[in-house]
């Protein structure tokens, strides 16, 4: 069942994120995709909401899930979900990024 949709700008990349919630696991199951490609510039890190979920789905406390990571490129992405039930886009880079996109990634998240 979903509970959530969202979109954020990430880097000058679009992403959608939708959340839906499966009770026989009580766990929160998103899943991403982006259009365009994000580029850094000289920032090495940054998060940004996409939504905030209702009240009766929020994690006692913060999750947060590795949607991916290269290190030869040196660069994660991540999903975070705070106990307020903001859930932020991220990424995280040791050096400026060009022309990556935003990977299409699927996952759970147990409450």
């Amino acid at each position: 069942m979903k509970i959530a949709s969202g979109r954020a700008n990430v880097y000058g990349c679009n992403v959608t994120l939708d959340v839906s919630y499966i009770p026989a696991i009580h766990s929160l199951v998103f899943e991403t995709k982006g259009s365009g490609y994000m580029t850094t510039g000289t920032q090495t890190g940054y998060s940004a909401k996409a939504l905030t979920l209702p009240s009766n789905y929020r994690p006692a406390n913060d999750r947060c899930v590795c949607i991916c990571a290269d290190m030869q490129l040196k660069f994660g992405i991540s999903l975070r979900v705070q106990a307020n039930g903001d859930v932020m886009l991220g990424v995280t880079s040791s050096e400026p990024m060009r022309g990556f996109g935003w990977p299409s990634a699927m996952g759970f998240i147990p409450l």
